[in-house]
């Protein structure tokens, strides 16, 4: 029986016997026409196979990467058409580049250390830890902030949203926040605050309780966002 990825148990003698087959033939490996990569031998239309790595391998391409007729006459799928450049290799999928887009609004201060406020990869957005102090200038130490777990909620979640939209995105897009208190009795109150700055719910949040970095920071909330479309939202229980 074939695995998931679709290759066979073969013998020892078998192996050897397809080797000495496959040499010399103009629609297999070596051949420049072979584009096994995808699973498909640009010499004819038919599933090729190949020697990878000393062992035979049999490999069928998916649906999407069926062979297409070319002007002459030879075929060649999609999925043999991607696989150029200096990433090319045997049996390698694809690879595709995607964009990183690094944000440190004005709106704040620079961050206190060695990082940057949120990072962006697609319709992904990462935002670092966010305090009071987060719109604070000076040194970390030298910071001010306002007293109160309420007060110090609030101006976080404001920090939280400029970040947000600098990339375009507002609270609404967050879909992940992880939340820590250096008391954990301030919970009720910071979870009455998000009741009432993000009152749609649709993400998820982790709950914290330890030392922070300010001796008068009483929260710091890590936050994820998409930024990307949603078809539709679909609420599954409570």
């Amino acid at each position: 029986m074939p695995s998931a990825l679709g290759r066979w148990p073969t013998s020892r003698r078998k192996m050897r016997a397809t080797a000495r087959s496959w040499r010399g033939s103009a629609s297999c490996f070596p051949s420049r026409l072979c584009a096994c990569s995808a699973g498909i031998c640009m010499a004819s239309d038919r599933t090729c196979a190949r020697w990878i790595l000393g062992r035979a391998i049999r490999r069928t391409p998916p649906a999407w990467a069926a062979p297409t007729a070319t002007s002459d006459g030879r075929f060649r799928s999609e999925w043999a058409k991607a696989e150029t450049g200096p990433h090319r290799g045997l049996g390698r999928v694809p690879r595709f580049a995607m964009k990183k887009i690094v944000y440190n609004p004005t709106t704040l201060a620079a961050p206190v250390g060695h990082f940057d406020r949120a990072v962006r990869f697609g319709d992904w957005l990462f935002v670092s830890g966010t305090s009071a102090l987060t719109n604070a200038p000076g040194a970390m130490e030298d910071r001010r902030l306002v007293q109160g777990i309420d007060a110090q909620t609030r101006e976080t979640l404001d920090n939280i949203e400029r970040v947000l939209t600098a990339a375009g995105g507002t609270l609404a897009h967050i879909y992940e926040l992880r939340v820590i208190l250096r008391r954990r009795e301030d919970f009720a109150a910071v979870d009455r605050i998000l009741r009432e700055r993000l009152p749609g719910k649709g993400f998820i949040a982790h709950g914290y309780e330890g030392v922070l970095l300010h001796p008068d920071m009483e929260i710091e909330i890590e936050a994820n966002a998409y930024l990307g479309p949603i078809e539709s939202v679909e609420r599954v229980g409570r």
